[in-house]
């Protein structure tokens, strides 16, 4: 969690290579991670 952004859930460290390597070698995946990165960051923009 961060003290910053408490709304914001982070990834645990151990959950994180494994949704890397699959957004890498799953492209479907790969747009769908990049599309919720997005709207994470424009969540934070639009507050």
């Amino acid at each position: 969690m961060s003290a910053l952004h408490p709304e914001l859930v982070c990834i645990p460290i151990t959950d994180a290579p494994h949704r890397i390597v699959h957004a890498i070698t799953e492209p479907t995946h790969s747009s769908a991670l990049a599309r919720e990165f997005v709207e994470l960051l424009a969540a934070q923009f639009a507050t």
